[in-house]
């Protein structure tokens, strides 16, 4: 969302961070035909009713997941699809719950979509002291229960925005609450860094959704994800570069939710020093979408963590080549803004590095990126951190002028 008037500046685009799925090993390939190989509904349920994949949660879930692309999100309304008939649900979970356990099962946002009717079937039905148990029983069916929670809440933050406002008040207030406090009872021994960082993109993703979900609870779940991390590095637990960029960026987009709605959120020195000093050790190994995933996290909490923004800054000038328009856009724009307040002067190669692939990208540039790259050198330069060359501002000046009958009047 742009923010208002005021001077507020350019906002970045959000790079789409990949999707959850390495932090609990590699998925079972169970045997039996593919369904995502079936072209029809007619094939797909002619498949599961034949038993052809019975008792297999993978393969039901994804079965789930293909009939919802086929189809698209209401098929279930007028077709008969044999919801029950799967004999994965575990022992003394009634025939309507199996379909919780196929969801929990995928890390695909269409499983939750297919069930979603379901769920909120069952939250009719059930009094809420059997229904708030068959959801835990289900989630804790496994020897990763932290890893099904952090995929739920990566699933309801992947949903399409339709979806996930009209189940906003029925399916997701009833299911996110038991599982918010199953989380918040869970430390490094069941939280691996990939469901933290998983947990916090998700956090980060609602808060920015208007859902009116208790904000309260939602930051509560965000910052013991944080802390989980932070215990997790203190444990000499080692973070992947990945969970590091993300959760800094995931992070730094809950600070800025919070300040749009004049509302405080501080996180515990301690966390982010802890996630600081493992990003900084894994900086050799990030990806141009990490640098400026990082950069973007830093400016908007601010964190101004020399050590960490001069490794992320090396990382950039050594990736800068190698990343999209997208990225060179955002980590300009949060160089700048770390710059403009005087938090961190970025290293003159860096920004020289970032400027040049800028220019040669710029008639790749979208409007949103040419305006923040233009903003950001600006910022650069006003800050006595940089001055770019002017054959710079030129091409994307020029460029600008190109596009400028698409651009919004911010």
């Amino acid at each position: 969302a742009q923010p208002g008037g005021g001077g507020a500046g350019p906002v970045p685009r959000h790079n789409h961070t990949r999707r959850s799925g390495d932090g609990g090993g590699a998925r079972r390939a169970p045997a039996g035909g593919d369904p995502k190989s079936c072209a029809t509904l007619a094939e797909l349920r002619g498949r599961v009713q034949g038993g052809e994949w019975a008792g297999d949660a993978f393969k039901l879930a994804t079965a789930y997941s293909r009939a919802a692309q086929v189809r698209g999100w209401a098929w279930q309304e007028d077709v008969g699809w044999p919801c029950t008939s799967s004999a994965a649900a575990g022992p003394g979970c009634r025939g309507r719950c199996s379909c919780f356990l196929l969801f929990s099962n995928a890390l695909e946002h269409s499983s939750l979509l297919s069930v979603a009717p379901l769920i909120t079937q069952l939250a009719k039905q059930e009094g809420a002291a059997e229904r708030d148990a068959a959801f835990a029983a289900l989630l804790r069916a496994t020897d990763r229960p932290g890893q099904r929670h952090a995929n739920l809440w990566w699933a309801v933050s992947m949903m399409p925005a339709a979806m996930l406002q009209a189940e906003a008040e029925g399916s997701l207030r009833v299911l996110l609450p038991v599982s918010r406090v199953a989380v918040a009872g869970m430390g490094p021994a069941e939280l691996k860094p990939q469901e933290c960082s998983n947990i916090l993109l998700a956090c980060a993703r609602l808060a920015d959704a208007g859902l009116g979900l208790p904000w309260a609870e939602l930051i509560g779940l965000a910052l013991h994800a944080a802390g989980v991390l932070a215990g997790l590095e203190r444990a000499c637990t080692r973070l992947n570069g990945q969970a590091a960029a993300n959760s800094l960026y995931a992070l730094g987009q809950l600070a800025a939710a919070a300040a749009a709605e004049g509302r405080r959120f501080a996180v515990p020195t301690a966390h982010l020093d802890a996630l600081a000093a493992a990003a900084v050790q894994l900086t050799d190994g990030f990806v141009p979408q990490a640098v400026s995933n990082s950069l973007l996290g830093c400016a908007k909490l601010p964190f101004p963590n020399a050590a960490l923004l001069d490794a992320i800054a090396g990382a950039a000038e050594r990736l800068a080549p190698r990343m999209d328009p997208q990225g060179v856009s955002n980590s300009l724009w949060g160089l700048a803004k770390l710059a403009e307040a005087g938090a961190y002067t970025p290293p003159a190669r860096c920004a020289a590095a970032l400027a040049s692939e800028a220019e040669a990208a710029a008639d790749r540039m979208l409007p949103q990126d040419l305006s923040n790259s233009l903003g950001a050198l600006a910022k650069l330069a006003e800050a006595g951190a940089y001055t770019s060359p002017a054959r710079c501002v030129a091409a994307l000046a020029l460029a600008a002028g190109a596009a400028a009958g698409s651009m919004v009047p911010q």
